[in-house]
């Protein structure tokens, strides 16, 4: 289609003919779609993509997800792959489309491969043959990444099937680089399949993490999406965000408690629930919405004020979740920043051991885990913890005014009593 205008919505139908009778010069309607929508790229201004995955042949699971989806009007969907279970059957096709049909009629699906899409067909024929990808046609099928403008973006497809392969690094190589020199655009995705980080059934992508991860972490991008793992995770390394959004239908798979350290010290949040992931970009910044709820995140760290590192733990880790409930939030995860005094090598070790446990067994009291983190040395010890959450909506301590009622859930405690002292610090000769 040509004479488009940018940022404009269209109606249309798609009319089906066929020429009949022989030589008789006319054409009887065989088909006609029901009305549908969708608009084209803006110039300028905000714009919303979705971002989802692994639906694999859960026509049902996928159906709740693709009605989710369709409520909230976006200019195009990024697939992160497993749109089937078995590429070369023709069947399992025709039921994505007729599922995905509802969001499909009203916005361009940006696909990327996915291992399923290459079972029972290592040439991806019905990949290209039910796909226009953008740019030019590569002068070979295997891997398949592309690239795409929309708005003050970059979007960067990559074959995570082929990790390994020079031509695409090369390529990847260059578009990063000729998009850091590019004023115009201020938002760099980059989306694939198999994540170089996961912490479920499969773990990261260790070939992923050889080859791609480092061109990645040369250059400025705003998010990374994948899928293969059934779940939602956000994990974040060498200034990176990975988010796996593989919720699109499939069989749902836990978290995995033996992954490689890399993987475990990533992680942000972990969810398994089927899901869709929302980005709204508008100028310089980008928000991202998973499903329900928000995720919200602290961080504190408190000077020690005793010399029982147990208890210094709980008091710290107490005071780190205070701010998640305060918010009306669900503790997630947390990310332990500890700072040790001067010690010996083997009394080091038996106080970080010491304070670990005991904050541990608080955040999991909370439904929290304790992630990873980072130790160093210093002239004192300071604990904190930086946790994340998960609300139905954002509770603020501001908009109080003289009168209202503060109502206590729980005794006042180590908060309270460490406000005070920092406050009455200032007074010369106060007692707390």
């Amino acid at each position: 289609m040509t004479g488009l205008r940018p940022g404009t919505r269209y109606r249309y139908q798609v009319l089906i003919r066929r020429l009949s009778p022989p030589l008789v010069p006319f054409y009887t309607v065989e088909s006609l779609s029901a009305g549908a929508e969708f608009s084209t790229a803006p110039s300028s201004g905000s714009f919303v993509f979705l971002v989802y995955g692994d639906n694999r042949d859960r026509d049902a699971d996928h159906a709740a997800v693709i009605a989710a989806m369709s409520k909230e009007h976006p200019d195009f969907v990024l697939q992160t792959g497993d749109m089937v279970s078995r590429a070369s059957n023709e069947a399992q096709w025709r039921r994505y489309f007729a599922t995905a049909a509802p969001i499909l009629a009203r916005a361009p699906i940006y696909p990327t491969l996915g291992n399923h899409e290459l079972r029972g067909e290592l040439s991806a024929s019905h990949f290209f043959r039910l796909f226009a990808l953008p740019g030019p046609v590569p002068p070979k099928r295997r891997p398949v990444y592309y690239v795409f403008r929309f708005g003050n973006a970059l979007f960067v497809s990559l074959d995570a099937n082929s990790p390994h392969d020079g031509g695409q690094a090369s390529w990847l190589e260059h578009q990063l680089q000729k998009a850091e020199t590019n004023p115009t655009i201020r938002h760099v995705f980059v989306f694939m399949h198999q994540p170089p980080f996961a912490v479920g059934s499969y773990c990261g992508s260790q070939r992923l993490l050889n080859r791609i991860v480092p061109i990645l972490s040369r250059h400025r991008i705003r998010a990374v999406f994948a899928g293969h793992e059934h779940a939602y995770q956000h994990l974040e390394r060498q200034q990176v965000r990975y988010f796996i959004t593989g919720g699109g239908g499939a069989p749902l798979y836990p978290r995995r408690k033996s992954c490689n350290p890399a993987d475990d010290q990533s992680l942000w949040l972990f969810r398994a629930e089927h899901h869709y992931l929302r980005v709204e970009v508008n100028g310089d910044a980008a928000v991202l919405t998973a499903g329900k709820g928000v995720q919200v995140i602290t961080t504190d760290h408190l000077r020690a004020v005793t010399n029982d590192p147990r208890l210094m733990a709980r008091i710290a880790a107490i005071h780190a979740l205070s701010d998640i409930h305060a918010m009306g939030a669900k503790p997630q995860v947390a990310l332990a920043q500890i700072i040790l005094p001067r010690l010996s090598d083997s009394l080091a070790a038996r106080t970080l051991a010491e304070i670990m446990e005991a904050a541990a067994a608080v955040f999991v009291n909370e439904g929290a885990d304790v992630v990873g983190g980072h130790t160093s040395f210093g002239s004192e010890l300071t604990i904190g913890f930086t946790v994340t959450g998960l609300a139905d909506r954002v509770q603020s301590k501001g908009g109080a005014q003289p009168g209202d009622a503060l109502m206590l859930t729980k005794p006042l405690g180590s908060g309270t009593v460490l406000a005070a002292e920092m406050a009455m610090a200032k007074v010369k000769d106060a007692f707390v």
